[in-house]
C-alpha cells in the first residue's frame, strides 16, 4: 500500500483545482502538440481525432489511439473510416512481445468487414486471427477469443448456418462470463438469442435477448441497447406467447433516433442510411 502523506490525510490531496470545459479540451506537457489537438476539436472533431493528432505532433506512434477509434466508426456504421484505419494499424503492426495492438486491430478489421457483409474477407482472416488468439496466454488470450467467437458466431448467422452460430455464440458468452466481460457478453447473448430466432425458438430466444436487454442497459450503449431490443421485438413476433414486440421496437427506434440527432448532420445522414439501421426504423414505421 501507498503511505498517505499529512496533506492527504488533512483533506488536501489534490493541490490543483478541477479544470472542466464545457466542449472539450486537450492537455499536454507541449503547447504545440496540445494546439494540434484542440484545433480537431474546434473543427467538430472527436476526441479520438484530437488525441491521434496530439500523438502525431509528439512525435509518438498513433497506433494504439488509431485502433481505438475504430470502435465508435463501426458503431455508427462509418464502415469503411473504420477499415482504413484498422488497416493501416495491422500493416504497421506484426507478431511482438506486445502482441495486443495488432491482435486487437485484426479483431476490429474482422468486424469491420462483417459490419460491410463482406464474409468472403471474414472466412480468410478469421482462423489466423482465432490460432494465434489461441497461441497466446496473456490476456491477449481471453479477450481476443471472446471476440472472435461473437464474430464467428455472426458470420454463421449471415451465412445462414443457424446451428452453428448457435454453438460458437454459447462460446462467446462461456467466455465472457469466466472474465466478467459484461459488455462481450451483452453482445453474444444478442447473437445468441437472434440465431435462436432463425432456428423458429422464439421462446428460448426471447429468455436470452431479454437478459442482453437488461446488460445492456446496465452498461448504456446505444448501439447494444437498440440492437438488443430489436432482436427481442424479431423474437417476440414469432413466439406464441402473445408478447407484444411493438414496445422494444419503438424503443430501439427512439435510440437509432437519439444516436444520429447527437451526430454531426453528415455522420448522422450516413448513420441513418446504413442498413442495419434503415431496417429498424423501417420495421418500427
Amino acid at each position: 500500500m501507498f503511505k498517505t502523506s499529512r496533506l492527504e490525510r488533512a483533506g488536501f490531496a489534490a493541490r490543483r483545482s478541477v479544470v472542466m470545459a464545457r466542449n472539450g479540451m486537450v492537455a499536454t506537457s507541449q503547447p504545440l502538440a496540445t494546439e494540434a489537438g484542440a484545433a480537431i476539436l474546434k473543427k467538430g472533431g472527436n476526441a479520438f481525432d484530437a488525441a491521434i493528432a496530439t500523438a502525431r505532433r509528439l512525435g509518438r506512434r498513433d497506433n494504439v489511439v488509431l485502433n481505438y477509434s475504430t470502435m465508435p466508426l463501426r458503431e455508427i456504421y462509418a464502415v469503411e473510416e473504420a477499415l482504413r484505419r484498422s488497416e493501416t494499424v495491422v500493416d504497421r503492426l506484426g507478431p511482438s512481445d506486445f502482441n495486443m495492438p495488432w491482435m486487437n486491430a485484426r479483431a476490429d478489421l474482422i468486424g469491420a468487414h462483417l459490419l460491410g457483409g463482406a464474409l468472403g474477407l471474414v472466412e480468410r482472416e478469421w482462423p489466423s486471427a482465432w490460432d494465434d488468439a489461441l497461441a497466446v496466454s496473456a490476456w491477449e488470450h481471453w479477450l481476443i477469443t471472446g471476440r472472435l467467437a461473437a464474430y464467428r458466431a455472426e458470420w454463421e448467422l449471415e451465412a445462414g448456418q443457424f446451428d452453428d452460430a448457435v454453438s460458437w455464440a454459447r462460446r462467446a458468452i462461456d467466455t465472457a462470463r469466466g472474465v466478467h466481460r459484461r459488455k462481450y457478453e451483452a453482445i453474444a447473448l444478442t447473437l445468441l438469442g437472434r440465431a435462436l430466432t432463425a432456428q423458429g425458438q422464439g421462446e428460448a430466444a426471447t429468455t436470452e435477448l431479454a437478459t442482453a436487454v437488461e446488460l445492456a442497459d446496465a452498461l448504456g450503449s446505444p448501439l447494444l441497447r437498440w440492437q438488443a431490443r430489436a432482436a427481442l421485438a424479431r423474437a417476440l413476433s414469432t413466439g406464441s406467447n402473445g408478447a407484444d414486440p411493438e414496445t422494444p421496437l419503438r424503443e430501439a427506434a427512439a435510440i437509432v433516433r437519439d444516436v444520429a440527432g447527437s451526430l454531426a448532420p453528415e455522420r448522422g445522414s450516413a448513420y441513418l442510411a446504413a442498413p442495419q439501421v434503415a431496417e429498424v426504423l423501417e420495421a418500427a414505421g
